[in-house]
């Protein structure tokens, strides 16, 4: 089971690919930002389409799921990682993801394997 934790009660130093962050809407839907009370977004490995690139934010629930949010420069990379540095997400916060909101009010969960389909069955891979 994932387990979510508030973005500053986050264990870990660094962000990785696949780790989803969940944030609400602080002002009325105007056409720019996000019609949903809530939006998630998934962490994606932005480098591997731009050289100079860190990771990048993309949108994965609502109407505007698929769009990219953000594309964070490589100084949000915490040093010899690829992982989006906590401390320089939270700082930045406003510069480079949501300038409404704060980051007390996200949510991340990390990657992790899934065995359980949505109707509740555990799925094994099958012996080829």
């Amino acid at each position: 089971m994932m387990k979510w934790f508030n973005l500053l009660d986050y264990p870990f130093n660094e962000v990785y690919g696949g780790s989803i962050i969940r944030v609400p809407t602080m002002k009325p839907y105007n056409g720019e930002w996000y019609i949903d009370p809530v939006v998630d977004f998934l962490v994606f490995e932005a480098y591997s389409l731009m050289p100079d690139a860190g990771l990048g934010l993309m949108v994965i629930s609502g109407p505007k799921a698929g769009k990219v949010n953000v594309v964070f420069p490589n100084s949000s990379y915490t040093p010899n990682t690829r992982g989006l540095n906590k401390r320089w997400l939270i700082d930045n916060w406003k510069k480079f993801f949501y300038r409404d909101g704060e980051p007390h009010q996200a949510w991340i969960v990390s990657a992790g394997s899934l065995s359980v389909l949505p109707n509740g069955d555990e799925w094994d891979i099958p012996d080829a």
